[in-house]
């Protein structure tokens, strides 16, 4: 397929085309199977768009849907803070300004603030995530801007309309189709595995680890096994993503590439140090 090139200001992107037919989508999104039930999600939405704005448990909600790992960044924010900015994203005629104020939020990059515009915006919006992204064509920008973000709305509103479907169900195949043909390149360095990062976190997978500890995502009394953390970050092969808590024990001798931040206490458990929860704890504010 051959993929042409635009130019929106001083940015250079591609041109969206669908990997696959568009008869196609409905099939694909009957066999949708995202990690996270999004029955409780949806249900959020009548009494959200009554109320004109979302509550600050909804956002976590739809936060912990998007990005479970670092979602608790968003109970930064206050309940008035919560409101008047998500209200003011669902009020604004501004394009621009209903996508970029979502991302003002703490905890609230451009992929969560499209969640919030797909699911409680009345007008059709996709939602940005590297699968949908590459079954379209399109790679993940370095850094998302208006530029990127407003083509892709519109090509994805007209192919929902030509497809007569309706957007949730072209996200669930375009999300879908990556799952199953998609190949996540393994990366360039395999030297340091602790750093890699095929899902598009900013953070190292390290760091995800501990945060997902602190949120109660994973683990008991920060003790957490090697089956958890393999299960929870089902986006990273397993040949890091089983070894990481072994390879950082503080006890041992390890390899320099790791940093090291778990003790031994059992086969296949592993406590994080309370020295390193507490400092994590600090540098998010908690």
């Amino acid at each position: 397929m051959r993929i042409n090139l635009i130019i929106v200001g001083q940015e250079e992107h591609m041109t969206p085309a669908l990997r696959f037919e568009k008869y196609e989508i409905t099939r694909i999104a009957r066999r949708y199977q995202y990690p996270i039930n999004e029955t409780d999600l949806m249900a959020l939405k009548p009494a959200a768009n009554k109320r004109g704005h979302l509550t600050k448990d909804e956002l976590a909600a739809v936060a912990y849907w998007k990005a479970p790992r670092s979602s608790g960044h968003v109970r930064k924010n206050s309940e008035d803070y919560v409101s008047e900015i998500t209200g003011f994203a669902f009020r604004t005629n501004s394009e621009r300004a209903r996508i970029e104020s979502l991302t003002i939020l703490d905890g609230v990059s451009w992929p969560t603030a499209s969640v919030i515009l797909h699911l409680f915006h009345r007008d059709p919006y996709p939602i940005l995530d590297y699968r949908a992204l590459w079954s379209v064509s399109l790679e993940v920008p370095g850094q998302y801007t208006f530029g990127f973000w407003w083509p892709y709305v519109e090509f994805c509103r007209r192919l929902a309309a030509s497809a007569r479907v309706d957007m949730r169900t072209l996200d669930q195949a375009l999300w879908q189709y990556s799952k199953e043909n998609q190949r996540i390149a393994k990366p360039k360095v395999q030297s340091d595995p602790a750093l890699e990062n095929p899902g598009g976190s900013e953070m190292s997978l390290r760091e995800e680890i501990i945060d997902a500890v602190i949120d109660g995502h994973i683990g008991r009394n920060d003790v957490v096994t090697r089956q958890e953390v393999i299960q929870y970050f089902q986006d990273r092969p397993q040949s890091y993503t089983g070894v990481i808590l072994s390879n950082s024990e503080m006890d041992r001798d390890h390899s320099p590439t790791y940093e090291t931040f778990t003790q031994r206490v059992g086969k296949g458990r592993y406590r994080i140090h309370p020295g390193i929860i507490a400092q994590r704890k600090a540098d998010r504010g908690l």
